[in-house]
């Protein structure tokens, strides 16, 4: 009899014991999910790519020498810097240098080779608020990058447009995981650079 009672007692420890264990399980699935989302990339392709070549700038060129125009504001190169010194820190290569500003009179028609220019453009009705323009060989190799940002951005959403284009600048590719950087769309899921990236950028970069 007091053997029966004792298992019927400790019942309710067992039933709960179960659900916690459960509840766990779930839990662990989710992070595990997030996780891989945040790890892995959505797409085939890491590197943009044009008649079957990837598009990469040559290692002799890094790090890359920044530019911008004068009428970019105070705001945005800071968060270009800001940007530089997370993407160089986490690719642990040296993919961009400092931004100066342009000195020549005369504004460029594109940034000159081995560097990455960063200019203002106006428009009420883009879609985007930023966009990147690559100019390349039919080898792949990127000769020099245009960062283009509409007015009016700051904040977190500066720093994801900047970070964004910036990794585009070097050639990456969109990503479909909600959580890349390197999504179409920049939402507030979209954060960090994906682990996959930082390793084919390392790859890619590092001399």
């Amino acid at each position: 009899m007091n053997k029966y009672w004792k298992l019927y007692s400790e019942r309710p420890k067992l039933i709960g014991f179960i659900n916690a264990l459960f509840i766990n399980i779930v839990i662990c699935f989710i992070a595990v999910c997030i996780y891989s989302s945040c790890i892995l990339r959505y797409t085939d392709n890491t590197f943009m790519m044009r008649d079957g070549k990837e598009l990469k700038f040559n290692k002799k060129d890094l790090p890359l020498d920044c530019f911008y125009l004068k009428d970019v504001p105070k705001l945005y190169v800071t968060a270009y810097e800001e940007m530089r010194v997370k993407i160089n820190f986490e690719v642990s290569v040296d993919l961009f240098s400092k931004c100066v500003p342009w000195i020549f009179n005369k504004e460029p028609t594109y940034a000159p080779n081995g560097t990455v220019l960063i200019r203002m453009y106006e428009s009420d009705n883009d879609f985007y608020g930023a966009f990147a323009l690559v100019r390349y060989l039919d080898s792949g190799l990127i000769l020099s990058s245009q960062i283009y940002i509409n007015k009016g951005f700051k904040g977190d959403l500066l720093l994801k447009l900047m970070l964004h284009e910036m990794l585009h600048s070097i050639g990456l590719e969109h990503d479909n995981s909600r959580y890349s950087i390197m999504n179409a769309t920049v939402t507030d899921y979209a954060n960090e650079i994906t682990y996959q990236d930082i390793i084919s950028l390392y790859k890619a970069y590092s001399k």
